[in-house]
Order: C-alpha cells, then structure tokens, then sequence
C-alpha cells in the first residue's frame, strides 16, 4: 500500500468519526481496491467499517464489499450482501440495481446455482441495454460467458468474452480485459487448443504484473501451469503451481484451486506424501468458504492415495466424508431446481392473470350490448378455463418430475451398496472396490443427470438400467443373472424415450421377486420394434406377488408410469399388462409410439 492511499485511508476514517454523513469518492474506492491487491481479508473489514455509518453512495461500498467476498471465494456471503442490495433497491432502475444483478449472477454461478445465475446475467444485461450503460453491457456479456462455461459450452462462452472485450476495450477497462484474456485461456484448454490458451494466459500475466495485482498473477500462473502440465512438462507446471500457491497464500485469498491441481499432478507422478499434504491444507479452507463440491474431490483424492497406501481405517472413514458431502450436494442442487420449477410456474400463472385483466379490461370499454357483452365474457370464460387447464398439466408435470426423481433411487438402495463397497475394502479386495465404486458413482450421476431431461436416448437408459442390476449383483452376491435382448435392426441412439422408464420395474423385480426366491433368479429384458412401435418385456422367475397384497413400492412405480405416459398423450398407457403368479415371477409389458 502506497503512503499516499494510506494517508488518505487515515482522512477517511477520520472524518467519519466527527460527520454522521459522508460521501464515498472515487479516491476511496481505489483506497479499497489498493489494500485488496495485498490483503483481501482487511479491505473486507475495511468496507465493513465503513458500512456502520449512513451516507450517500452506500450502494457503491456495499457492491464493492460484494464483490470483494466473491474474490475470496466466500460466495454464499456475496450472495447475501448483493441479494439484499436487489430487494431494496429493485424500484429504482440505474447502474446500482444493474451491478447488483451482475453480482448476484456471478457468486450464484460460482455457489452451483446456475439458473439463478442465468436469470440475473440476462436481467443485468436487458436493463444496461435499455439504459445505454456500454460498461455494463460489457459486464452483462462477461457473466453470460462465464455461465455458458460453467455448462460445458466453451464456444458460446468464446464468443461472449471476446464481444465484452470489444467493448472494454472502448471504455479503457484494463482490469475486465486481463480477466477476460484469463478465462478465454481457461476456455481453449476446455477445447484442448493449448497454444491459444498459453496465448491468451501470457497476455494476462503480463497485463497483471503491470498492475501490479498478486490475487490475479496468481491465478494466471495456475492457468500457465495448467497448460505445461497437459504438454507433458510437469517441472514447469510445478514451478507455476507453486509460484500461485505463494501468492494466494501471501494475500490471504481463499483460492485453492491450485492447491488441488498440483495434489493432482503429485498424485499421477506418485507423490502421495507431497500431494496429501497439499489436501489436507485445502479441507479447513473449503470447510471455512462452504465449498461443498471442492471438499468432495479432496476427499475423492484422499480416499485415493488411502487404498493405495492400504489404510483401510482411513478409506472407511475419507469414503464416508466424501460420499455425505455428494449426497448434501445433490439434495441441495435437487431442493433449488425444485425451488425454480415452483417459481417459474407462480410467475406464469401471474403473468397469464395479468394479461388476462388487461385483455377484459380492454374489451369492456367497447362492449356496446349486453348480448356483446355476454358472448366476449363466454369466450373469455373458456379460454380461461383452457389457460387453467394448461397452467394444471404443466403443474402435474412439475409434481410428477418431482416423484420421479424421488422415486428412483430408494435410500436403502444407496445405503445398502455403500456397505456392501465398503465390506469390499475391509475385505482388502481393491479391485472389486475399485470396480464397485467406480460403477456406483457413475450410476448416482446418471440417476440425477437424466431425471431433469424430459427425453433421452435409449442407449443412454440402457446403460444407466445395467449400471444398476450389476450394482444390485454385486450387492445380492450374484443371486440372479440377467439378459437385455435387443433387436437387431433397433438404432439405440436414435431413438428417444422417457428418462429411467425401465429401472423402477427393474428394482421392483429384484427386491419383491428375485431377492426373496432361495434359489439363483433370472431376468430377463426384452426390446422389439414392430412398425411404429416399440415393445417392451420385463420378465422375471421370482416369487411373484397377489394384487391383493397391495405392494407399495410396485403399485407406486406403476402410477407413475402411468401418468409420465398419459402426459405424453399417445394413450399409450393402455398398452400397459402386469401379470404374475405366486411362485412363477412376474411379466410386465408396454409399448412406446416411435
């Protein structure tokens, strides 16, 4: 900090202690920003004294304090301090609201919530526009392009960062650029085109060192270590790797990311020591920011270098930690999709009520006669009465989305093959670990990826259905075998069909009909085509069961599936026959219209 920033620092509070009223000025917004390029953490507390106090321009400091929390990857707080600024200040359309959409899409983005953060990215982006506000269309456009990354689609996010750069550019924005030119870098690597990502993180570094920013020289090393680690040119990565992990540290910034990306490159060059030194480092940081997704992949690693050094103490207890934290996180990601689905659903409803008003009350100033009048209310009423009719099947697809993606994977299930998993380990029988894990991780991925797509491709559920049985072997010890018989002239990938129809007549099968026969069970799947239809057969020889009994589970799952395909209406729900006998197993059949 330069004795000029630190004088007038001194000026500032001073003031403040003999007004009740002050300005911020831009030469105080600097000051923060000077104490953030060495120490995050005192500008943080800096702002916050700051905030005690009741004067104009306190939405600049509150923004600032913000964004500062997001560089010390303390995401869930920005969210809370630029939520608030939204809240109260959402009447008022200027820059300050606009900053403070940018903000809360940003640490939403960061924190997992990616719709949110789309929402408020556009938001932020239509109301620059409407105000002519180039920086802040610029701004707008960055987040976008983030967000697209944080999706996987890296040309899109590309496209968007080179478009905020034109207009940086324009407005002399040197700060925006060099983070730009940073995550264009990140990007390429996405896309594997190293030379365009060292391209654009030398650009970076360079631009950094000349403003002289430690918090984003060091992140531009962990991208150029990045790269060197990918050419084969792990002493180099190391050098960068380590010359980040220094400057983080000496600011006293949350970023851990190169941390775990030179545990990572220790653990494939067979450092064990040196890498599980490096992650334990990281578990009390990701533990002090709530970054759940992070403190997954340093236990996943831990869990790692434990089987490998036969400490089945500490496998038992890593696999543990990480597989709670993946089911908080999944819970979590489960809890803001439900969150968004019943607000996209209140805000349609709203909004056709609106617009609803607002047509009656257009069509009553030109109403010249009560027969006029009652056949324009008429057809007011049905087309209302269509509009409700609308609103309710979105409704019950929204509620059925809901139990199917709570009807898929039964508890037990999952708690179950972790025991059984970890017996392995106790067992000392890594391969099969190794094999049970790997299929288990995969098949809960899958599970929650497909749940959220209305279609996917029958090669896609197939995959994820013997995921499952070989998962259910594994736990019944091979107690039944099975077959998936598929017609020849079938093209799995073409054709598309509900999400994870199959697996709960799948699970009903093993757990009511296979798991209670004494003797080895069979099952067997069968798919045909005939014209343009596509024939299903589940078949199994277990013990069967009476309807009489009322099996929970199986007349659950079969509702259901019964309403996923009235809402598709084809009526193909009446192609749908469960048959069984006591002690012959059980026969299920339906058709799907191609």
């Amino acid at each position: 900090m330069t004795m000029k920033n630190l004088f007038l620092i001194i000026c500032i509070l001073f003031y403040n202690t003999i007004t009740s009223q002050k300005i911020v000025t831009k030469n105080e917004l600097e000051a923060i920003e000077e104490i953030a390029k060495n120490d995050i953490k005192k500008a943080i507390k800096y702002c916050d004294s700051l905030l005690k106090f009741d004067f104009k321009g306190r939405n600049s400091i509150i923004s600032k304090n913000g964004y500062l929390h997001i560089r010390a990857s303390k995401y869930d707080k920005a969210r809370i301090i630029f939520k608030n600024v939204i809240d109260n200040y959402e009447q008022n359309e200027d820059y300050h609201l606009i900053d403070a959409y940018i903000g809360y899409g940003q640490s939403s983005s960061l924190s997992g919530f990616k719709n949110e953060a789309l929402t408020y990215a556009l938001k932020a982006y239509k109301l620059s526009e409407k105000l002519d506000l180039k920086g802040e269309v610029a701004q707008s456009l960055s987040l976008l392009s983030y967000i697209y990354f944080s999706s996987k689609d890296y040309n899109n996010a590309i496209k968007y960062a080179k478009k905020s750069i034109v207009i940086q550019k324009k407005e002399n924005n040197i700060e925006s650029i060099t983070s730009l030119y940073n995550n264009i870098g990140v990007f390429y690597e996405k896309l594997n085109k190293l030379d365009s990502t060292q391209f654009y993180n030398l650009k970076s570094l360079k631009i950094n060192k000349a403003l002289g920013d430690d918090n984003r020289i060091a992140i531009s090393h962990n991208n150029i270590a990045t790269v060197f680690k990918k050419k084969g040119n792990f002493k180099k990565a190391i050098e960068h790797y380590t010359k980040s992990i220094n400057i983080h540290t000496k600011v006293g910034s949350n970023n851990i990311s190169a941390h775990l990306n030179l545990a990572k490159l220790f653990l494939k060059l067979d450092k064990n020591l040196k890498a599980k030194k490096l992650l334990n480092e990281t578990i009390k940081i990701a533990k002090s920011t709530g970054d759940i997704k992070t403190l997954e992949e340093i236990y996943s690693n831990l869990l790692k270098i434990a089987i490998f050094d036969k400490d089945f103490t500490k496998s038992s207890l890593f696999q543990s930690k990480r597989d709670s934290i993946y089911i908080v996180n999944i819970k979590r990601e489960s809890e803001e999709n439900l969150q968004m689905l019943t607000t996209q659903f209140n805000q349609t409803k709203q909004e056709e009520t609106l617009k609803q008003k607002i047509a009656i009350n257009k069509k009553n100033t030109i109403i010249s006669s009560i027969i006029g009048a009652f056949a324009l209310l008429l057809g007011l009423f049905f087309l209302q009465r269509f509009r409700n009719n609308q609103l309710k099947l979105e409704k019950d697809k929204l509620i059925l989305e809901q139990k199917v993606l709570r009807s898929q994977m039964n508890p037990h299930f999952i708690f179950n093959s972790l025991t059984s998993i970890q017996k392995n380990l106790l067992d000392n029988d890594l391969l099969k670990s190794s094999k049970s894990l790997s299929k288990f991780a995969k098949l809960i991925r899958q599970n929650f990826e497909f749940t959220s797509k209305e279609l996917i491709g029958l090669d896609e559920d197939l995959d994820a259905l013997k995921n499952y049985i070989e998962t259910q072997q594994m736990r019944f010890e091979d107690k039944f075998d099975y077959q998936i018989n598929i017609e020849k002239n079938i093209d799995l990938s073409f054709i598309k069909i509900p999400p994870l129809l199959l697996q709960p007549f799948v699970e009903n099968a093993i757990e009511h009909g296979l798991k209670p026969k004494k003797e080895k069970g069979n099952l067997i799947i069968t798919i045909l085509e005939n014209n343009d239809l596509l024939n299903f057969e589940i078949i199994d020889d277990g013990v069967g069961y009476k309807k009489i009994e009322k099996v929970n589970d199986r007349e659950h799952a079969t509702d259901i599936f019964l309403n996923r395909l009235k809402l598709r209406g084809l009526n193909e729900e009446k192609s749908f026959s469960i048959t069984s006998e006591n002690g012959k197993g059980t026969k299920i059949t339906f058709s799907l219209k191609l």
